[in-house]
């Protein structure tokens, strides 16, 4: 190569090295270029995909949620009655009439008291979304009522466990062999689907009979309950009672919100209430720091159904109802409005008027589980009671209230204690 009056000695194959690594370099930039149509290509394929299923599920009128969690496996939950299934839309797949996706399925049954039966089931599923069909068919999972524990893990048919995997005893025992012992015992189904933890341990199945024990809306009630709401009864409403009627509600919600034309559907502010026995088993404050992992827990176990949204519940409900035992004294009741970030307390003592005043313990410790701003708690007065056993029905009717608010947004309150019992009664006998 001559450069001005010199020359430069080049080894030999110089020029040719060149050519060999552009040609590399340009092969190389190919290769990238064609990974990422590739990638892109298969973006959009999944994005297309995902697209299709919404298609298929607004064609059928299915309200569902967008999950945008990063840290959720599932981007889809859809809302049917007594029904939450959380889904990949991404892995949906139609074959001729067959439908398969990749999801978890919390499903409700009730039997003709009412009780709940909790199935919960995770994998490969064949769904028919017009008849709410969510069936194991493939590789998956079922749990233990509603539990995390799991019962089956492997190969399913129609619903049909078929093949085990391996030893799996410690991992798939179920709650009753877990916490309950040996004994005789009254059934009702909850987080075992089984047993529940409740006074019902102290008999078995004779003497349920003979002290005429009926379970209905899972709670245990015997005939002393029922003698309660006589129009006569001066005496206080039990959590067995008042738990009846927040199942109640809650179970009538699901079917009448789900009987809405889509459009209407969405634009109801959903309630759910919680039962007491969530709140009492809080038990006594020791510590802050005790307290609310304890109340996190309870609630997390509660809620189980929300855990792939994080239990970020005002994705689903605008508020949240807890009716409250204070000191096995006095019932009020607890209305978290999660949209508006306001906590009012329903309050039938004579003695209080519509004022403010600072959250307890309690409060705190379900308003940080509920990501809420706690700040002040309203105490609303709507009507005052003039005796010493009355709390609970006004509760009740408190809750009535909520729950008709959701489809009338004009609704009044009016209270009415006859009334409330004669309603109560016919709750139970529906059962």
């Amino acid at each position: 190569m001559y450069r001005g009056c010199q020359f430069l000695q080049l080894p030999p194959g110089y020029f040719s090295k060149i050519d060999q690594n552009q040609g590399e370099n340009k092969q190389n930039l190919n290769l990238t270029h064609n990974c990422k149509r590739h990638l892109l290509k298969e973006t959009k394929n999944t994005t297309k995909i995902g697209n299709q299923f919404d298609n298929v599920l607004n064609q059928h009128k299915i309200q569902f949620i967008e999950i945008n969690a990063i840290d959720c496996q599932f981007d889809r939950l859809i809302l049917q009655t007594h029904i939450r299934f959380y889904c990949k839309s991404d892995s949906y797949l139609q074959l001729g009439l067959v439908e398969k996706i990749q999801g978890k399925c919390y499903k409700t049954l009730f039997d003709s008291d009412k009780n709940p039966k909790f199935l919960i089931s995770e994998g490969l599923f064949t769904i028919n979304l017009k008849k709410q069909e969510y069936i194991l068919d493939g590789e998956g999972i079922k749990y233990c009522g509603k539990s995390e524990f799991i019962e089956n893990e492997g190969v399913f048919i129609q619903g049909v466990f078929q093949e085990p995997r391996g030893e799996r005893k410690t991992a798939s025992q179920t709650l009753e062999e877990i916490s309950v012992p040996k004994q005789r015992a009254i059934i009702i189904r909850d987080e075992s689907n089984e047993i529940i933890i409740s006074k019902s341990f102290g008999y078995d199945n004779e003497k349920l009979k003979v002290d005429r024990i009926q379970i209905q809306y899972n709670q245990q009630l015997s005939e002393q309950d029922f003698k309660i709401l006589s129009i006569n009864s001066k005496k206080w409403v039990t959590s067995s009672l008042l738990d009846s009627v927040v199942e109640y509600f809650n179970w009538k919600s699901e079917i009448k919100v789900n009987e809405l034309p889509l459009k209407e559907r969405l634009k109801i502010p959903r309630v759910l209430f919680i039962p007491s026995n969530v709140t009492t088993s809080f038990g006594e404050y020791e510590d802050e720091a005790t307290y609310r992992k304890k109340a996190k827990g309870l609630l997390q176990q509660q809620l189980l159904f929300y855990k792939e949204l994080n239990y970020e519940m005002k994705q689903v409900y605008a508020k949240i109802g807890f009716p409250i035992n204070v000191n096995n004294a006095h019932w009020v009741f607890l209305l978290f409005d999660l949209r508006k970030e306001q906590i009012l307390l329903y309050d039938s003592l004579p003695s209080t008027s519509i004022k403010k005043c600072k959250p307890g313990v309690l409060i705190k410790a379900i308003g940080r589980f509920l990501d809420l701003n706690v700040g002040e708690c309203k105490i609303v007065n709507h009507a005052k009671q003039r005796d010493s056993y009355s709390c609970g029905y006004f509760v009740s009717s408190f809750m009535e209230f909520e729950y008709k608010l959701q489809f009338k947004q004009n609704y009044k309150y009016c209270y009415d204690q006859n009334k409330m019992k004669t309603k109560i009664r016919k709750i139970l006998r529906k059962a």
